[in-house]
């Protein structure tokens, strides 16, 4: 049992580093904000507006 832990720890600390390793390879995008009140001044509704005219 205590070989077992051994190894799952080994494999956890192998998975750790290669995902660090790789969030530094790549660069995360930030998405643009949305200005929500202009959207629905132009005419886009809210899901629970669509909600309330759709049925579901």
């Amino acid at each position: 049992m205590d070989k077992m832990l051994e190894k799952l720890k080994e494999q956890e600390a192998m998975i750790i580093k290669e995902d660090k390793q790789y969030l530094q390879e790549g660069k995360i995008k930030l998405s643009p904000k949305i200005d929500i009140e202009n959207k629905l001044r132009n005419g886009y509704i809210t899901a629970d507006d669509y909600r309330k005219t759709h049925q579901v």
